[in-house]
């Protein structure tokens, strides 16, 4: 019984290989390191030097860069392209490689996407960060598109984020934006949106899977005036990346709350070594749906259209989850739920199921 649930020694061996390796854990380092020391900590850091006369000049100019890089025009109205210079191209092609091997990502279409034809491929569940959408651009590129990620507006608010995020493809969630996006023809036909957003964030729970959707019909009008075909995506394995408090407790229903009023995610979530932005290396995969056709623009859709498409791509959103959900892994018995469903309350040992580490190993006698 024992050896029929423990990993083998090379498979163990494999992936701590994969999970510790030490460029893996720096890329994420720097992650996290934009993220949370960049915009918060840096100007505090620099505003309390400019008060030491020593270091006041190189303090001021630090503080002046900070503040043209707020400002600095992004150019949103011109497509992301991949290239430039050989060095930027080499370090997206690493950074590429390195995220779809972290994740052992793997990409399940039902349906080729088209290059004359332009999409929204709205992925779902959105977890702590949809990294599934992130690896399926990478793989997209791989066959000629450039996509469009939509990501909260207010990461274009902070200086050096706001650069980051650009060199990474993202278009912010602004409606304008959202609708130049989806204008775009090959290679940028392909948008990328998380309907889900930080609500989702707060149903993540290791037992179960649970999307926020039933109330999120904004990015089926979108698609509507735009005239372009929705594609559902379903991330399996974005809720075991990180380990977080969720809305049942009365912390995680006040950060939920927070985080909505903000409109920023302020989860309390963990991963590897403890940090915030360091995931499991576990695999994921994307689930890539029929396209719903969509063959011309509505300039002011009907609350009725709106309503019977958004209930297609509920109703394909479950289908691919219920035929493809074994492909991860420690799913193949994990049921989906709707946002306004009733869930089953949280197992006091939710872990048990863990493929490579359970909990549930049976004890010796000895």
């Amino acid at each position: 019984r024992l050896r029929e649930i423990t990993p083998s020694m090379g498979h163990l061996v494999q992936h701590i290989r994969k999970a510790y390796n030490p460029m893996s854990l720096l890329f994420f380092s720097v992650l996290q390191g934009c993220y949370f020391v960049g915009p918060a900590a840096i100007p505090a850091i620099l505003y309390a030097l400019a008060r030491i006369p020593k270091y006041r000049m190189a303090a001021g100019s630090a503080l002046a860069t900070l503040g043209v890089l707020a400002v600095w025009p992004m150019h949103m109205e011109r497509p992301y392209r991949t290239g430039g210079t050989a060095i930027a191209s080499f370090l997206q092609r690493w950074l590429r490689e390195r995220l779809l091997r972290y994740f052992s990502f793997k990409a399940i279409f039902e349906e080729p996407l088209q290059k004359d034809r332009r999409y929204m491929l709205a992925v779902m569940p959105h977890g702590v960060i949809p990294f599934a959408s992130t690896c399926l651009s990478i793989a997209l590129e791989k066959e000629g598109f450039v996509p469009n990620s939509i990501g909260a507006d207010i990461l274009f608010q902070i200086p050096l984020l706001r650069q980051l995020c650009r060199f990474g493809g993202l278009v912010p969630a602004t409606p304008q934006s959202i609708k130049r996006a989806l204008a775009w023809p090959y290679p940028n036909n392909v948008t990328f949106i998380v309907p889900g957003g930080i609500a989702e964030i707060f149903l993540m729970r290791p037992d179960l899977e649970q999307v926020f959707i039933k109330s999120r019909k904004g990015f089926v009008k979108l698609a509507l005036q735009a005239g372009v075909d929705i594609v559902p995506v379903y991330g399996l394995g974005h809720t075991q990346l990180f380990s977080m408090l969720d809305k049942s407790s009365a912390l995680g229903s006040f950060l939920m709350r927070m985080s909505r009023r903000l409109k920023v995610s302020l989860p309390l979530s963990y991963g590897r070594l403890g940090m915030p932005l360091v995931p499991y290396s576990k695999p994921i995969a994307a689930l890539v749906g029929k396209p719903i056709r969509v063959e011309q623009a509505y300039e002011n859709p009907s609350e009725e259209l709106v309503n019977e498409v958004h209930a297609q791509f509920v109703a394909e959103l479950q289908r691919i989850f219920q035929k493809h959900k074994g492909v991860v892994p420690g799913y193949e018995n994990k049921q989906l739920y709707l946002e306004d469903e009733a869930v089953p309350p949280l197992k006091k040992d939710a872990l048990a199921t863990d493929v490579l580490f359970p909990s549930n190993l049976p004890r010796s006698r000895l």
